[in-house]
């Protein structure tokens, strides 16, 4: 993933630098790095319990909640994060799937 090499860069460069100005610089940049990256946990939490839950029985849903919740560890950075823009479409889609109870 290309925020994990960026992420790797900075630590990299920034293990020999001192100055405050120059430390400042490094933090504004992985600030940037990390803009529209979140957490995702609680959207994980969410979908196990919809997975384990009675919606997760009916039809395929079990299976596709879970391929919801492999889809998100698949996108996580080496800080654990995911793109927003990411888990914006693992909501959509798990809207289509409860809307449409039958799986």
């Amino acid at each position: 993933m290309q925020e994990d090499d960026a992420w790797a860069a900075l630590k990299d460069l920034e293990d020999g630098v001192f100055s405050k100005k120059t430390q400042d610089a490094f933090a504004q940049a992985r600030q940037a790095i990390d803009n529209n990256m979140v957490n995702p946990k609680p959207v994980l939490d969410v979908l196990h319990t919809l997975k384990n839950g009675p919606l997760g029985v009916l039809g395929n849903n079990g299976a596709r909640f879970g391929e919801l919740i492999d889809s998100i560890n698949g996108a996580a950075n080496i800080r654990g994060k995911v793109g927003t823009d990411m888990l914006d479409a693992v909501r959509q889609e798990a809207s289509k799937m409860l809307a449409n109870t039958n799986g």
